[in-house]
C-alpha cells in the first residue's frame, strides 16, 4: 500500500483499528486505438465557467484493478481522463490535440497508476494574456489529484503553457520522470482547503524545462494560500535554467544537467525484474 500503517490510529473514533475491507471493482478493462473528440472553447480561460472547466470529458476510469487505456487520441476535450478509486492502471501512447481546455490525465484517489509516453500539443490562449500559443497544452497536464499514491509520470511531453497537475487532498509518493514541457507555477490546482497541494515524496527525475526565465521557484508560499508542497526530492533538472530554493526540497541535486540513469523508474524495474519489459522500450 505504499505507506506504513499504525493498526492503533483512532483519529476518528475511540477504538478504531485498521482492518481490511472487500473493495467491489472491475478488473481486466481496457480502452484503446479510439480518439475521442470535443469542441472546447476557442478562448479557453481557466474556471471561467462550467464549459471552460468541464463541458467535454469523454472518458472516466472508476473502481477498475489491472486495467488500461492506450493508444488513444484528445481532441479539444475539457478533461481527457480521470483515474479515480483504482489501482494498477497502465496509460500510455496518448496524444491530446485540437484546442487546449482544462487538464489531461490524472490518477485521483487511486494506487499504483502508471501514465506514461502521452504527448500534448493542444493549442489556444497563453494564461496570462491570452495571446494564441501553438503547443500551449492543457491547463493542468498530466498529474496526480485527491489521496493517491505510488504514481508514475513517466516520458511525457506537455505543453508551452502548462506544468505537471497535484491538485491538493493528499496525494503523495509521486515520480515525474524523464518528462519535459513548461514548469509554470500555479497550474497545480487544489482547493485552499485542501492544500498542501503534495504531500511526502514527491520525486522530479531529469525532468527538461521549456520555461525561459525561471528564478527562485519556491515549493511553500508562505503569502499565499494556494501553492503548498511538502519538500520535494529533485535530480537533474535541465533544459531552460531554474533556480530553486532549496531551504524547502529534501535534496536539489545536478541541477542544470541531467543524470544516470536517464530513467529512474526503468532503472528500478530493471533492478526488481532484471530487465526492463519490451512493451516500455518500445514507447521511447
Amino acid at each position: 500500500i505504499h505507506h506504513e500503517v499504525d493498526i492503533s490510529y483512532t483519529a476518528f473514533t475511540s477504538g478504531y483499528n485498521w482492518i481490511i475491507m472487500d473493495y467491489p471493482h472491475y478488473e481486466n478493462v481496457g480502452v484503446e486505438d479510439l480518439t475521442f473528440k470535443g469542441n472546447a472553447k476557442d478562448d479557453f480561460k481557466h474556471h471561467g465557467n462550467w464549459q471552460d472547466d468541464g463541458a467535454y470529458k469523454p472518458l472516466g476510469l472508476t473502481r477498475v484493478v489491472n486495467s488500461w487505456l492506450r493508444r488513444v487520441r484528445f481532441t479539444s476535450v475539457s478533461e481527457a481522463c480521470s483515474v479515480t478509486n483504482s489501482s494498477n492502471v497502465s496509460v500510455y501512447d496518448i496524444i491530446f490535440d485540437g484546442k487546449r481546455g482544462h487538464s489531461s490525465i490524472r490518477s485521483q484517489f487511486s494506487t499504483k497508476v502508471f501514465i506514461g509516453a502521452t504527448k500534448d500539443i493542444s493549442s489556444g490562449p497563453a494564461v496570462s494574456n491570452g495571446a494564441y500559443i501553438e503547443g500551449a497544452g492543457q491547463y493542468h497536464a498530466v498529474g496526480v489529484s485527491k489521496p493517491s499514491i505510488g504514481t508514475v509520470l513517466w516520458r511525457n511531453t506537455w505543453g508551452s503553457d502548462s506544468c505537471f497537475e497535484s491538485h491538493a487532498t493528499q496525494p503523495r509518493a509521486t515520480l515525474i520522470d524523464c518528462c519535459k514541457g513548461g514548469w509554470m507555477r500555479l497550474r497545480q490546482g487544489g482547493d485552499a482547503l485542501q492544500v498542501p497541494n503534495h504531500l511526502a515524496d514527491l520525486t522530479i527525475w531529469n525532468f527538461c524545462s521549456i520555461t525561459p526565465g525561471n528564478r527562485d521557484f519556491y515549493w511553500w508560499d508562505h503569502s499565499w494560500k494556494y501553492w503548498k508542497f511538502l519538500p520535494p526530492v529533485v535530480v537533474g533538472f535541465h533544459g531552460e535554467p531554474t533556480t530553486f530554493d532549496e531551504s524547502q526540497m529534501k535534496v536539489n541535486f545536478s541541477n542544470g544537467t541531467p543524470v544516470t540513469p536517464e530513467s529512474l523508474y526503468e532503472a528500478q524495474l530493471n533492478k526488481r525484474l532484471g530487465y526492463v519489459p519490451g512493451w516500455l522500450l518500445s514507447l521511447k
